[in-house]
């Protein structure tokens, strides 16, 4: 998707990225994407699975990213 620019905000990732240590962040309050809140399946270390209907979404955990 060139050119595709996704609107999540920086309080959005904030939170993921806390959601890595403390899933219980995730578990009672969802995870936001651009204003869509998604539900918490599952998560590891590395990765934080939510869906939202029938549409999903998988949080990669890298040591870099754009």
């Amino acid at each position: 998707m060139v050119g595709w620019k996704p609107n999540v905000s920086k309080e959005e990732v904030a939170k993921i990225v806390q959601g890595f240590d403390k899933t219980e962040l995730l578990t009672s309050g969802g995870v936001t994407l651009a204003g869509q809140r998604y539900i918490y399946l599952s998560g590891t270390d590395r990765v934080i699975r939510a869906k939202l209907g029938k549409t999903g979404v998988h949080c990669m955990k890298t040591q870099q990213g754009k």
